[in-house]
Parts: structure tokens; sequence; C-alpha cells
């Protein structure tokens, strides 16, 4: 479960919308009293044609705000060459929403041929005169180098320019700069916070998210369960959902003074009801487990298969098991096969492994020994010792691969060093045929003893043999004895025949 999500932050994107300061009409303009703010009245309605009407003869007398307007006149109904027109006559007047506007149109190909250059040419011209968002596009021109050289540092001087102008997005970009760092600007989430700070006290709610993460973790702030916890509120009730999934994680998993599960669950349940999966997952653990809710099975498992279909790789693989065992389901291998190969291609190390394991044994599809170990591999190379045993298996019989016993000695050792019983009889099964290495019956029997410890079946039935033949052991029949009455008592079948032959 994971106790922690982000929103994808919608930075660091271009602003190709125009810039439309409505309050802004010059007061030394004769035509104030007139046409233009008439003009401007249609336009905030959106009513652009009878805009156009009041706006075309006062910008045909030249007046700058005119042109400006019905530039943005022009660009509503996509008339985009008529509208560069506009802008351009009030850009050459120095007009800097006019200049932005060109900008905009030049980086985005409205109108025109696409021209970076140019755009940064307007965009400064309207940013050194003061307007904000000409700040920020100037400061991503510099950020990612276009239409200029990458410069980080003056990517930011922008971004802060527009940002202490109160420019929302300008100051939360700020914040998701320093949190993360690049070459030139170091990580700094104390000035992170700052920024995001300024945001989230003006109702972003991105910002208020990702201050409530700086509380959560402690990143730039000292960890606060509290203010983290009143933080994501805010955001939460502006329709934030990982924010509500959030305050769950806080309530089931945070301080020992602030855990509710019953608060939990009801955070987890308005998130759930948004359609989050972790929250719907987290849902399915808490009525399987009867954790702040009633135990209850058909529940548990509903809210695993909303989370699976809404692509919880967690939620999947629970579901998959559920119909392999027949826990609560009917009993369906196909329907397990097919969670299993979902949550096993969203990287889930466990669904990999039995995922490996439905291809082997033909369990919900068509025997496939190939895939088998393809995908023992992918839980193998993600750590999984279970599936260092089943890749090694796989080199030692040259099942799905071809046979290379080092290889499959060297996967039972990684295992092994894992502490894995299975890995330890692995790699005693190898010293003890010399398969893949030089046979050493002391070793053997060395790591025999290490699986038996830890009660494995094949170390314990190895040890019985050892002890038997007095292979890297003095021999011992009573101990002999001892080790294969432990491993059959297991359901070792070797270890069973073993007895057999002794009683005879």
């Amino acid at each position: 479960m994971n106790p922690l999500v982000k929103l994808s932050l919608p930075v660091f994107v271009f602003i190709n919308a125009l810039a439309y300061s409505q309050d802004y009409v010059n007061p030394n303009s004769a035509s104030n009293a007139g046409g233009l703010n008439s003009g401007v009245d249609y336009f905030n309605k959106k009513d652009y044609k009878n805009a156009m009407l009041q706006l075309e003869p006062l910008a045909n007398t030249g007046d700058v705000e005119a042109e400006d307007y019905l530039g943005r006149c022009y660009y509503e109904v996509k008339s985009y060459n008529k509208a560069l027109k506009w802008f351009e006559k009030a850009a050459n007047k120095n007009n800097p929403d006019a200049q932005f506007n060109l900008g905009c149109f030049y980086e985005a190909g409205f109108g025109v041929k696409m021209d970076l250059p140019r755009a940064v040419l307007y965009y400064r011209q309207a940013a050194e005169q003061g307007n904000m968002y000409a700040q920020y596009n100037l400061g991503l021109c510099f950020d990612y180098g276009n239409g200029v050289d990458a410069d980080s540092y003056m990517a930011v001087a922008w971004y802060k320019k527009a940002a202490e102008q109160g420019y929302i997005l300008a100051a939360r970009t700020l914040g998701e700069y320093y949190m993360n760092g690049n070459n030139d600007v170091k990580r700094d989430s104390e000035e992170s916070v700052k920024w995001y700070r300024i945001g989230a006290e003006k109702g972003d709610m991105e910002s208020e998210f990702y201050l409530a993460v700086a509380y959560d973790l402690g990143d730039g702030v000292k960890q606060n369960n509290n203010e983290a916890i009143s933080w994501y509120e805010k955001a939460a009730l502006q329709g934030d959902t990982g924010s509500a999934y959030n305050i769950g994680c806080i309530y089931l998993l945070g301080s020992a003074e602030i855990r509710d599960t019953q608060k939990a669950i009801q955070w987890f349940q308005k998130a759930a009801d948004k359609g989050w999966p972790d929250a719907e997952y987290n849902l399915g653990v808490a009525y399987a487990n009867g954790a702040g809710v009633e135990r209850d099975s058909a529940k548990a498992l509903n809210w695993f298969g909303r989370a699976a279909r809404h692509g919880s790789s967690d939620a999947q693989y629970n579901l998959a098991t559920a119909y392999y065992l027949g826990q609560g389901l009917k009993k369906d291998l196909k329907e397990a096969f097919y969670w299993y190969k979902e949550a096993a291609e969203q990287g889930d190390t466990d669904a990999a492994f039995d995922l490996g394991g439905c291809y082997a044994k033909g369990e919900g599809t068509s025997v496939n020994v190939d895939k088998a170990y393809d995908w023992y591999q992918v839980a193998a190379n993600l750590g999984m010792p279970d599936a260092e045993c089943a890749v090694a298996d796989c080199f030692i019989n040259g099942t799905g691969v071809y046979k290379n016993t080092p290889e499959g000695f060297r996967w039972y050792k990684k295992a092994a060093d894992q502490n894995d019983a299975e890995g330890e009889a692995g790699v005693a099964y190898c010293y003890l045929q010399g398969l893949g290495v030089v046979k050493d019956e002391k070793e053997a029997f060395t790591w025999y003893q290490k699986a038996a410890e830890q009660g494995n079946a094949e170390g314990e039935c190895g040890l019985g043999y050892c002890y038997w033949y007095g292979t890297g052991v003095d021999k011992n029949i009573l101990l002999s004895k001892s080790w294969y009455e432990k491993a059959a008592a297991l359901g070792n079948k070797d270890a069973k025949d073993a007895l057999q032959n002794l009683i005879k």
C-alpha cells in the first residue's frame, strides 16, 4: 500500500490562452466614455460580434486598447490572421498585452509560421514592461531552451518576477523547481515550501497539496501531521482526490497520537467514491481484515475488483489469487491468469512469478515453458528469491531456456545469499552433484544444514542422505532417520521413500 501519492502538476507548459486584462482601460484614451468600454463589456460577455462592431471603428483610428481587444475578439472566433494583424499594430505601440499575445502566436503557430526566437522577442518586450504572463513564459523559454539558450538561472529569475506579482502558476512552478533541483539550481526544500505556501494561502489547490506533502514528509518544514491534514483538507474541499487519500493514509499510518482507523476509512471512502484505485484497494484490505469496519469478504472482493479495473496492481494480484484459490469467488483459473497478467505487466513481482507458474503448469492458459521462464526471469530480476530459484531450475533442467548449469548455480546462490531456504537447498544439490560448480560434499552438507535449520523439507531430506551415506559428514544412521522423518512429515516424497527402504 502506497502511503503517499503525488498529483501531476500542470506546469512547464506554455500558456497559449491570451492575456485578458479585462479591467485595463487607459484613462487617458479619448474613447473611454464610448465604444471602448462598450466593446470590452461585450467581449467579457463573450458577445464577440457586437464587441467587434464597437471596437473596429476605434481600432481604425489607432486606439491601442481597441486594437488589442479587437485582436482578442478575432482570436476567439479563430480568425488568427486578423488577430495577428491587430496584435501587431498594438504591439508596435508598445502595448505589453499585445506583445505577450504575439509571443503566444509565434510560439504556437497561430496564423503564422512557428518562430520560437521571435516569440521570445515579444515575451521579453512584454516581460520588461511587467506583464507577469510574459515573465512566466519567458522563464519557460529559458528553462527548456525554446528560442533561446537554456539557462536555469534566468528561468528562475523570470519565474520570480511573475510570482512576486501574484501569479500563482509561477509560484507553484518555483516550488516544484526548488523541490526537485537540477544541475544548475540546487534543491532547496525550504525555498520550495516558501513558494508553495504563497500559492496555498491564495487558495491554489495544487499548492495546498504540495504544502501538505511537505508537512507530511517533513521536507523543508518540520514534520507535522496536523498541518498536513489541514492543507490536504483544503485541497480536498476543492475536489482533489489525492489529498483525500493522503489524509486517510495519515490516519492509518501516522504518529500514534493521530492514528484513527475509522477516520482513515472515511477518507479512503471519499477518495474511492471518486475512483481513486489505491483508496479502493485499501478499503478492500479493510473489509478483508476487519480493520475499522466489520469483516466482509464480499465487500472486500468488490473493492478489490473496482481497484483492479482502475489499474491497481495490488488489487489485481489479490483478485487473481482469490480466483486462483477460489476464496470468496468461484475458482476460475482463466480469470486468475488474466489478473495475474494485468498486475505483472505493471511490474508486480509476485504476479510475475505466479504468471510464470501459470504458464509452466498450463493453469488458465496453454503450457508455455518459454513464457514461464520469461516471467520467472522478470520476478528474479526484481530480487524475488522464489523466482530466482525458479530461474535456476530452468537453467539446470533446460526448461524454456538453454541448459546452463553454472548459470543455474548462480541463481540458486543469489537466492541463498538472501537467506532463502530453497536457494540454500539448491546450492547444496549443485555441490552434491557437481552441477555448475566443482563437486564438494562438505559444502553440500553445510548448505543442506542451513536449509534444514529453516525447516526446509529438501534441506532436511538432504541431511538425511548425507548422514546415511556419510557424505560430507560422519555417517550417523540415527541422525539420518531423524532428518528423513522431519522431511517426510512435511510431505517430502524422497524422504518417505528413504524411510521405507530403511524399514526393509
